[in-house]
């Protein structure tokens, strides 16, 4: 009898307790193999992340915008709206490129193991055992999209397609996207 080993995929015997293709332990509830585990496809994704995409821009405009109010109503004149213009711009970068990363970071991290658009999808973030991820993990999937968007597309539609619902980000991360 054999089973199928949770990190890389490869059949093993029942009676081992470690992997003797990658060394992983072999003493796991429940394998990504296992029909128990429901996959999260690509449709179901994509709404998450125009769900997700409506709320952080959302939130950007609710915190940009008394700024883009304030500069209006009181005249500033034009070196104090240069520089007024300037630390916009620079809060705005900020929020545009950390915001994302903490909030999906954090919240797939979380016992929640899904940001809110994902939740609302009944979808969550594991590692390939099931189990929930770390910050350092989710850092790293969230980091990870930017060599997925090189791919021009290919690596998020790979969700569509490959075995595990895996886009690229979720195979270098080592994640996979349940549903729930």
């Amino acid at each position: 009898m054999s089973q199928t080993c949770a990190r890389c995929h490869q059949m093993v015997q029942d009676d081992t307790q470690f992997c003797s293709h990658c060394g992983a332990a072999l003493a796991t509830p429940l394998t990504p193999a296992s029909p128990r585990f429901l996959y999260g496809g690509f449709w179901r994704r994509a709404a998450a992340w125009l769900l997700d995409a409506i709320i952080m821009n959302g939130v950007t405009l609710v915190i940009v915008a008394p700024f883009l109010v304030v500069s209006g109503i009181f005249g500033a004149t034009r070196s104090s709206m240069a520089a007024l213009l300037l630390l916009l711009f620079l809060g705005l970068l900020i929020l545009t490129l950390i915001g994302p990363w903490l909030y999906l970071a954090l919240m797939e991290s979380s016992s929640a193991q899904g940001s809110l658009g994902k939740m609302a999808l009944g979808l969550r973030v594991t590692d390939l055992e099931g189990r929930r991820i770390s910050f350092a993990r989710a850092s790293g999937r969230y980091w990870a999209k930017i060599i997925t968007g090189f791919t021009f597309g290919i690596g998020l539609i790979m969700a569509g397609f490959t075995q595990r619902k895996q886009a690229l980000h979720d195979m270098i991360a080592g994640c996979l996207v349940l549903r729930t």
